[in-house]
């Protein structure tokens, strides 16, 4: 296990050290460089039930020092401090470095993190690794001009915060690749999400690396690797709709897991009773347009595909809505017609009915939220309306298993790139609108 806790592997490899140079001030310091220098220090976390060796990605203060001599503001950070001696080469992982930016990423030049790489590594700097802060939603986007020997690696927070200006980015700065948590983070978790993730240029080229921890929710040294990933890095363009699909599809996963958790704490309360039949039946309509929707960009197979995708979503969106609109409507007249019973009878029963499905309420609107669609449109007839990509490369190398193993792996194997079935989907409205028009004409 790799953690990205700096401040932390700083204070646990040199204490004296850590105690006289001010590590918060260094680390803003070294996200303005082009060259660093880090070294692996074994965790040790009193109270932590880690079963697998941990180490810290530290930076080497005093390579840096050793590099930078007269640099004035990192002169002044360690005028007088004490630093551990300077080890040989080979104790230290030579690598490229992408700064964590918080806040609005509307202008990413300014706002984002990024650096740029070059594709083969220079004679007086060999570095294999492009490291970055841990991740728990962010994206390692990449991007390459024609002709140049370099790429910049970009972090990327937050894009679904900074959904508007991440649509943005990705059409005007055309990223040839974005590795977002759709790939590395799982969803429904009860602990907090630290992800590894880099790029590691290995025997068959760049690829990510990405490593998903889990730190205890009451116990934030208690830090658990649940899986590692690696994928090649695509440098040429024509792919696109790949990241665009897998980024709306993690959009709708994490929307599907919400809505599931609501039936199962809520829903699944409601009783027989018309109005709370009704409440059902409307929720019912969205989980299953959302389960529709991950289907439906589950299959997405090219650019011209994932257009034609958007908009069966964007019209199957505005079918439902209708379908729920009308059980709502129903839903109020059947409020305001209670059953013919003594009041004393079924008020208690019928108020705390009411006060769920008001709770009910509250989660649809929240998760009935479409401008999603619009952006998935936008993007997806933006790359249909592009030159057809060239022909995909027959192999692709084998992703490494660990982290630990980028620094050893020198030959992969190759894979065939699986086939996704084609499912037949069919709205959820469409059936529902039938049975509701059936049931209207049949009468009692």
């Amino acid at each position: 296990m790799v953690l990205l806790r700096m401040a932390d592997g700083m204070r646990a490899r040199s204490p004296e050290a850590a105690r006289s140079v001010d590590h918060a001030a260094f680390l803003r310091w070294m996200d303005k460089q082009d060259r660093h220098w880090f070294t692996l220090t074994p965790r040790s976390a009193p109270g932590s039930r880690t079963e697998s060796t941990a180490y810290v990605l530290t930076p080497a203060v005093e390579k840096y020092a050793e590099a930078f001599p007269s640099d004035p503001a990192l002169v002044t950070l360690l005028q007088g401090r004490s630093l551990p001696p300077v080890g040989p080469s080979g104790h230290y992982i030579q690598a490229h470095y992408i700064p964590y930016l918080q806040g609005s990423s509307a202008n990413p030049e300014q706002n984002v993190g990024h650096t740029v790489v070059p594709l083969v590594s220079a004679a007086d700097f060999r570095s294999d690794f492009v490291f970055t802060a841990a991740m728990n939603g962010c994206a390692l986007a990449v991007t390459k001009e024609d002709g140049r020997d370099d790429f910049t690696a970009w972090h990327y927070q937050s894009p679904s915060s900074n959904r508007a200006a991440a649509e943005r980015f990705r059409s005007e700065a055309r990223p040839v690749d974005w590795f977002g948590d759709g790939e590395y983070q799982s969803l429904g978790l009860n602990a907090i999400p630290e992800s590894t993730n880099l790029l590691w240029r290995g025997g068959q080229g760049w690829e990510f690396i990405s490593q998903e921890n889990h730190a205890g929710l009451e116990n934030y040294d208690d830090v658990r690797t649940r899986s590692t990933t690696s994928r090649p890095v695509r440098f040429e363009p024509g792919e696109e709709w790949r990241y665009v699909a897998r980024h709306y599809l993690r959009t709708v996963e994490d929307r599907l897991e919400k809505l599931r958790r609501v039936e199962r704490d809520y829903v699944g309360r409601l009783s027989t009773s018309r109005p709370d039949l009704l409440r059902t039946s409307s929720f019912s309509m969205l989980k299953l347009q959302a389960e529709l929707d991950v289907k439906s960009l589950q299959g997405v197979g090219d650019a011209q595909h994932l257009a034609i995708t958007a908009a069966r979503i964007r019209h199957d969106h505005e079918g439902t809505r209708r379908v729920m609109a009308d059980f709502d409507a129903q839903q109020v007249a059947a409020e305001r017609n209670p059953p013919a019973a003594p009041w004393f009878r079924w008020k208690d029963t019928a108020e705390k009915e009411q006060s769920l499905r008001a709770k009910i309420a509250n989660f649809v609107t929240d998760l009935s939220d479409d401008a999603w669609i619009a952006g998935l449109t936008r993007e997806a007839h933006t790359l249909a309306a592009r030159p057809a990509p060239p022909s995909p490369p027959s192999a692709r190398p084998a992703a490494a298993r660990s982290i630990a193993e980028a620094a050893r792996l020198h030959t992969h194997g190759t894979r065939p790139t699986p086939t996704t079935p084609q499912p037949r989907l069919t709205a959820p409205w469409a059936d529902s609108a039938a049975a509701t028009r059936k049931s209207r004409t049949a009468g009692p």
